[in-house]
């Protein structure tokens, strides 16, 4: 798994938390000076950095491209925000994805409408993103923002094997105008 959206580095915090891998005194020096628990997550809790948005697709193609000269199959997950879309590498990686025909990619788009600057559709408007990776030979599905809606979505990636796949994740029209 690939936490491209390193804004999200909370909510890997809150994995690791859960499993103990972290203690209180990781949790409570969140983001001080020296601290393990930064706002991007870094080495050693991830083994990819994540501070330039739009390279978590292309290191996947990597990892998946090395796998297969390995001989071997690997699946990886990534998980991006509808923001980072807004990058010209990004579209460049889902490009190469589909060319090499990496079906062992799955890329999850955390489809909520906003980003740093404000409301996605104002700022870069990539809708609809369906129609867009559908165009670049991925196969899409939809899910809500729920966790059985996810699940049930990636378990249709892992029956997939003839092109890379998205799940569009799609907040409610509430979260959306937060």
């Amino acid at each position: 798994m690939l936490l491209s959206k390193g804004h999200a580095a909370t909510a890997l915090y809150a994995v690791y938390a859960g499993i103990d891998v972290l203690d209180d005194t990781d949790i409570e020096n969140f983001c001080e000076p020296e601290s393990l628990l930064q706002s991007h997550p870094e080495p050693p809790l991830t083994l990819i950095p994540t501070g330039s948005l739009g390279n978590g697709i292309s290191i996947a193609n990597g990892i998946i491209l090395a796998s297969r000269i390995r001989g071997s199959t690997t699946r990886v997950a990534v998980v991006i925000g509808d923001g980072e879309l807004n990058e010209g590498s990004v579209w460049e990686a889902i490009a190469t994805a589909s060319h090499h025909k990496l079906w062992e990619i799955i890329v999850l788009v955390d489809a909520n409408g906003r980003q740093l600057s404000g409301p996605s559709s104002s700022i870069k408007n990539m809708e609809p993103l369906a129609g867009k990776f559908e165009a670049f030979g991925w196969r899409v599905f939809e899910a809500d923002n729920r966790l059985e809606d996810i699940v049930l979505a990636l378990r249709k990636c892992e029956e997939w094997s003839h092109s890379p796949s998205v799940i569009i994740v799609r907040w409610d029209s509430a979260n959306r105008e937060r």
